[in-house]
């Protein structure tokens, strides 16, 4: 472990403790809690960006169609 770092490999994990194995899963989840909690948050928060740009660019589409269609008849 260096600078609370854990590097370990995959074989070594597994002859663990499950206690072991819970605590490093734990501890490395808490260390990254904030972080996942503002991405999640930008994508929650993108998600509804993309609907009102999705809704607003079909209206104005709808829009400049039924426009073009009656000048060009």
């Amino acid at each position: 472990m260096a600078n609370g770092e854990y590097e370990i490999d995959e074989a070594t994990f597994k002859s663990w403790p499950t206690e072991q194995q819970n605590w490093i899963m734990f501890t490395t989840f808490n260390k990254y809690r904030g972080d996942t909690e503002i991405r999640l948050g930008r994508l929650e928060n993108r998600k509804k960006l993309n609907t009102a740009i999705s809704a607003t660019s079909g209206f104005g589409g709808g829009f400049l169609a039924v426009f073009l269609k009656s000048i060009f008849k």
